[in-house]
């Protein structure tokens, strides 16, 4: 197979992995691509109160244009039902990602190089991708403005108005994207014409964000200063109402994770882009995102994930230049390609795809859900309500009673299988019980928190009306 022909291939599977994943995904990976965006679109289209939603709401510091743009989405398709919303938000993030990447590698002349589409499936990229959360929405958004930079060549009026207006609708999707918008800047725009042209696309971001919130919000107002408001200045950067980690936090929890064997990838990518182009603004960008987060004192893993598509360009860009580093990385996904058809295929959230499995249920009978500790579809105090089944019941288990009233029952599995299950049998969880039974060296599925749903054998509900 010649590499024209292998490049397409690639393409091929990474999209019909993307699409697996935006089609299965469902939930979300962290909360807040849920409750503040589903959510208060949820509330936008009327169909909930603010005593549903987040604390955030109240402080006016979510930028509001993903809630609406999901509010038209629900609005235009709620006649295929919430979870197929879900999805086809998640099919528009997947394709814009790619879009943009594709655009990306052909800015930089890497677009007949295989490595480009290989690099899509690292194990958690499908996974990550398709998300229409503010981490992934600003990351696209920046890497469409790296396409229309006036960098390594000069570009035209529109584009570099459209490079403004991209990078600046990352940051008004997430103002944390600022400290790379300015690595950019600084290394990028030289003349006076290329900043009056930026800086005119910038505002026409920040006009839509304003425009957006006013009708989300019901007044003139803009959400990026009400966070940095909210969690800088009043709170202060080193703020540990969430919990706090030192400044070398993202130097080495990525080793120290799931994420290590693209982690040294990665890196060995920067060290070889710092070697080979001192100069290059986009591997700057990514160290100045990083540098300022680690000042900051609340850390968590997913605050980089926006910077993954430039990750990605400069490990294409890298693997260009080294041939050992292009071996180590296909090494790297052929170990770690198991894991990412599993991650691709399962849902975010159990609990919603566990919701998902009711809805193809038959709705005209009563189903019953008992739960051993945390109510699974009330996390934090906030309902799905996006997702709410009339026909559904959530209660807790009293201790020492009967489970067998309940249809379902759910919990950490080594609970459950401490009671009295005869007529139960597993129907979702977390790790699938192959894996648990066959790989439990030296029992470590008993001292691990494992959420399951079990279900009562025979009572006919599980059959799909589809």
């Amino acid at each position: 197979m010649n590499s024209e022909k292998l490049n397409r291939a690639l393409w091929s599977v990474v999209i019909l992995i993307f699409g697996i994943s935006a089609f299965q995904g469902h939930g979300y990976f962290h909360a807040d691509e849920h409750f503040q965006i589903i959510e208060y679109a949820n509330y936008f289209n009327g169909n909930i109160g603010t005593d549903a939603l987040s604390w955030e709401f109240k402080e006016q510091m979510r930028p509001s244009l993903q809630p609406l743009l999901f509010a038209l989405l629900d609005f235009s398709f709620n006649d295929f039902g919430g979870f197929n919303v879900a999805r086809i938000s998640r099919f528009i993030s997947g394709s814009f990602f790619l879009l943009a990447f594709f655009l990306a590698l052909k800015k930089y002349n890497l677009h007949k190089s295989f490595v480009g589409p290989l690099s899509l499936l690292i194990w958690f990229i499908p996974g990550l991708a398709v998300r229409f959360s503010a981490e992934n929405s600003a990351g696209i958004c920046f890497l469409f403005g790296v396409v229309f930079l006036p960098y390594p060549r000069h570009s035209s009026l529109v584009n570099t108005i459209l490079a403004g207006l991209f990078l600046g609708l990352s940051a008004m999707l997430r103002v944390q994207m600022l400290p790379a918008i300015i690595g950019l800047y600084a290394l990028t725009f030289s003349s006076a014409n290329n900043h009056i042209k930026f800086i005119t696309g910038f505002a026409i971001s920040a006009g839509i964000l304003i425009a957006s919130d006013r009708i989300f919000y019901g007044q003139w107002m803009f959400s990026p200063w009400n966070y940095i408001n909210t969690n800088l200045i009043e709170a202060g950067i080193a703020d540990d109402r969430y919990g706090s980690a030192p400044f070398y936090f993202y130097i080495i929890k990525p080793f120290l994770s799931s994420l290590f064997i693209p982690a040294i990838i990665f890196l060995f990518a920067i060290v070889l882009s710092l070697k080979d182009k001192f100069n290059n603004p986009i591997v700057w960008a990514f160290l100045l995102f990083v540098l300022a987060h680690s000042v900051i004192g609340h850390k968590e893993l997913r605050f980089l994930f926006p910077m993954l598509p430039v990750l990605l360009i400069l490990l294409v860009q890298a693997c260009q230049k080294s041939v050992w580093l292009k071996r180590f990385h296909i090494a790297g996904l052929m170990l770690l390609f198991p894991i990412m058809i599993y991650w691709s295929y399962v849902p975010r959230k159990f609990a919603v795809g566990f919701l998902y499995e009711l809805s193809q249920m038959d709705s005209s009978k009563n189903i019953s859900v008992g739960f051993l500790d945390e109510n699974p579809v009330n996390p934090f105090g906030l309902p799905y309500s996006y997702y709410e089944l009339d026909h559904v019941t959530f209660s807790k288990i009293i201790p020492n009673t009967s489970v067998e009233s309940y249809d379902f029952i759910c919990g950490n599995r080594n609970k459950i299988k401490a009671q009295t299950l005869d007529l139960y049998s597993v129907f979702m969880q977390e790790k699938p019980e192959w894996v648990l039974t066959t790989f439990n060296f030296g029992g470590w599925t008993a001292r691990t928190h494992i959420y399951s749903f079990y279900k009562l054998d025979g009572n006919g509900i599980t059959q799909r009306t589809r």
